[in-house]
């Protein structure tokens, strides 16, 4: 691009000497200066702007404001505008492009262009029936002037399919983006960076539909691909292995989601990539350190990535605080809880200062907190964070959400370890309420907190609701498949306890 930019530099001067400042020969020769100037890399998109209406001008004066050289300059002017993402500009740009070409050529392979530039507008714009009209009616004219088998015929089904895609119609989705890599391996062969860019197109559909098994073998295809035609550095070979590090994240193949991290990390510190990109990974390959039982490992990449955040976006920023959290999490598997208590005191206050509403990232801080209080012995502590986590819970989750009833269990634990057992039964309750709506009333963490009541109708001498409530849970338990010692009953042995169908007759002695 740089020498293509000194070439036309010479023609301008060239064709100003010959022709003068107003003629056709110096406006082509601005107008090639101008597109070489938004194409190449970090190109300046304004003094492109500024040389493409210096032509278009020219042109106008000229040539009239009908001229096919003026539709050119037009349509050059909406690919800048484009660049710039300011899409309604390029939108008038290319509408007087259109008829201007149309008027003058008819359904030719310019107009169908400039079809296919608005269409990419309109699809960025969210209009997306509108961009499927254009990418439909340039489709229509390539396979006219080319043939079924063409790059750009490849490149509009992929457009197509994508538009598909965000409607949530997988199925046309799917059939858009087959037939595009059908015919973009028939005309640019296997080995393509469009036939990459494609085959993660697909990859993204399969793992949006849940299926991460054809995600990552579409995902491993185009990583064949990219690493056949692409520079190590590239931004899309990067995207890929990050793609294949994600899923077998989510499988929990930790170890071959370590592999690929990193060599994500490798590569973005070696390329320069953004330390925002750098980060997200270093906080992933914590997390699978974590997942490993690596703590030290983990601390050590979360600590890093928390100075780069820091770096980025000063202290008070979500981002620090997901990671000192992650940090406290950890540390906590090392138990180092004091430190841990620190660390999720400060991810706690720097959420409660950027946050104006509550949110269940601020009641998983104070959920955390009052674990630790809770294991620590200090009961009243414990209570005042568990009890603000109930609070932001049903602010954030309302009132039946599953993490709600896990924090009534442990609040009812508390009461009843410290004896105050009508306060332990109301929230073990409230729990048992929640967990038989949200899992289901034979769920064994119903069982689980059923048995808990039970032991408390046991002290305060509820002999029917202790047998209800034992009696409910080991049938729980039975038909979950668990045995019967999973009924703890405190400070009692019972040497047989039998679950009896409530309707069924006592059998007869004989």
């Amino acid at each position: 691009h740089p020498d293509a930019l000194k070439t036309y530099d010479v023609a301008l001067s060239l064709a100003t000497d010959c022709f003068g400042k107003e003629s056709v020969e110096v406006a082509a020769c601005m107008n090639c200066i101008g597109v070489v100037q938004y194409i190449m890399p970090f190109g300046d998109s304004e003094q492109a702007l500024k040389v493409l209406h210096t032509a278009l001008n020219l042109r106008n004066n000229i040539l009239g404001e009908n001229h096919l050289d003026v539709g050119t300059s037009w349509n050059n002017i909406g690919r800048v505008y484009f660049q710039q993402s300011n899409y309604q500009k390029a939108m008038n740009a290319y509408e007087t492009a259109l008829r201007i070409r149309r008027a003058v050529l008819g359904e030719s392979v310019d107009v169908a262009a400039t079809i296919f530039n608005m269409g990419q507008a309109y699809h960025q714009m969210n209009e997306r029936e509108r961009a499927m009209d254009h990418y439909k009616k340039f489709l229509q004219l390539a396979r006219h002037h080319f043939g079924n088998f063409h790059r750009d015929i490849a490149i509009v089904l992929t457009c197509i399919g994508q538009v598909f895609h965000e409607e949530k119609n997988y199925e046309d989705a799917m059939g858009s983006f087959q037939e595009a890599l059908r015919v973009g391996r028939a005309a640019l062969g296997p080995l393509h960076p469009e036939i990459a860019i494609t085959l993660n197109k697909v990859g993204n559909l399969n793992y949006e539909m849940g299926d991460l098994d054809a995600a990552l073998q579409v995902y491993q295809q185009g990583l064949t691909v990219e690493q056949a035609v692409l520079e190590e550095g590239n931004t899309n070979l990067i995207v890929t292995l990050t793609n294949i590090a994600e899923i077998y994240k989510q499988q929990s193949e930790f170890e071959k989601a370590l592999e690929f991290y990193t060599k994500v990390a490798r590569l973005q510190r070696n390329f320069a990539t953004e330390k925002v990109d750098i980060a997200n990974t270093l906080s992933s390959i914590g997390f699978v350190r974590h997942q490993m039982g690596d703590y030290p490992g983990a601390l050590e990449f979360n600590q890093e990535c928390l100075r780069l955040r820091r770096e980025i976006g000063g202290d008070m920023n979500e981002d620090v605080a997901v990671t000192l959290t992650h940090i406290a999490l950890v540390l906590l598997k090392m138990n180092m809880h004091d430190i841990a208590l620190e660390v999720l005191m400060e991810a706690y206050r720097i959420r409660k200062s950027l946050q104006t509403h509550d949110t269940r990232d601020i009641a998983f801080n104070l959920y955390n907190i009052a674990m630790i209080y809770h294991h620590k012995g200090s009961y009243e502590h414990a209570l005042v964070f568990y009890r603000e986590t109930a609070r932001v819970e049903e602010s954030a989750l309302g009132k039946a959400h599953r993490d709600l009833g896990i924090t009534f269990y442990n609040i009812g634990q508390i009461h009843y370890q410290r004896g105050e057992m009508e306060l332990a039964l109301q929230n073990f309750d409230r729990a048992l309420q929640i967990e038989c709506d949200c899992l289901g009333e034979n769920h064994p963490t119903c069982a689980r907190t059923l048995n808990e009541i039970g032991n408390i109708e046991l002290q305060l001498g509820n002999v029917t609701r202790v047998v209800e409530c034992f009696t409910k849970a080991l049938r729980i338990y039975r038909k979950a498949g668990m045995d019967d010692n999973h009924l703890v009953i405190y400070g009692r042995k019972l040497f047989r306890f039998e679950v009896v169908q409530p309707n069924a007759a006592g059998a007869a002695l004989t």
